[in-house]
């Protein structure tokens, strides 16, 4: 495997700059959470389990909304992995006015000495490995991560399908820093074999999910987030259509992993 091949496709610069301004506290209640975003908490509800006692660490952690979620929700000690300085002062910031304990380590997860870190009854993340041009080791990172019969689980937008051509038109800036191919939930065999995971479930969740178009730059292309806004709305009222997944349709994928004991 060369070094190439598992190049990232973003930096700590890179993240700096995402994370920088954002408005604290954050924290995905599902009270609040659009329907798209309870498909993901659903899977979080079907497979983490309760504590007190257990931990969980996310990699790539910034800003901690989905973290802050599980350690209400689960009782678990917070813990997070970030390459940016500024996404490491922001989760410390968050949790901080969350009224939430956590433990903040700033290091890169792919080449960093994780050897001194703990070991986790659950090892997450969200829009993490579609960020690296070979998804395998960064997934083998999770696992040396979990404690043995541990639980993995991993979660990504999907650009493909219907949401491809759109993401073209309307943020085509996502396309130099995510790799589409690990979008794919059929490719994902070749990296749950190489790291020796049981498959506790792989697929697509959410339904379609107009919110992935928005344009965030400024321009001419702005008009289109009043249609995609509205298409959002009109989605989220259409609830059953949250339970149709493919990969010509949904938004995002997860996979949840129970690691060798």
């Amino acid at each position: 495997m060369t070094e190439r091949e598992v190049a990232p496709l973003t930096d700590a610069a890179f993240w700096d700059k995402h994370w920088k301004g954002r408005q604290l506290p954050i924290a995905v209640d599902e009270s609040r959470a659009t329907p798209y975003q309870r498909e993901i908490l659903n899977v979080f509800k079907r497979f983490v389990p309760h504590g007190p006692g257990k931990e969980t660490v996310e990699i790539g952690g910034a800003p901690g909304g989905y973290l802050a979620y599980i350690a209400r929700t689960f009782n678990h000690r917070a813990h997070a992995i970030d390459i940016s300085p500024v996404g490491c002062r922001m989760l410390e910031e968050n949790f901080r006015l969350l009224g939430l304990p956590i433990d903040v380590y700033c290091i890169d997860a792919l080449t960093g000495d994780l050897s001194s870190l703990p070991r986790f009854d659950v090892v997450y993340s969200l829009g993490l490995i579609e960020h690296f041009s070979d998804p395998t080791p960064m997934m083998r990172r999770h696992v040396e991560l979990a404690k043995p019969g541990g639980l993995v689980i991993i979660g990504l937008p999907s650009f493909l399908g219907v949401s491809g051509p759109i993401i073209k038109l309307t943020r085509p800036e996502l396309l130099e820093t995510h790799n589409l191919e690990t979008m794919d939930v059929r490719r994902w065999e070749s990296f749950e074999k190489a790291i020796g995971v049981e498959v506790l479930f792989h697929g697509y969740v959410g339904g379609w999910e107009p919110r992935i178009y928005a344009v965030r730059r400024k321009g001419p292309a702005q008009v289109l987030n009043g249609p995609i806004w509205a298409t959002a709305k009109a989605m989220d009222l259409m609830r059953p259509l949250r339970g149709i997944n493919n990969r010509a349709w949904s938004g995002y994928a997860m996979g949840v992993y129970r690691t060798p004991s």
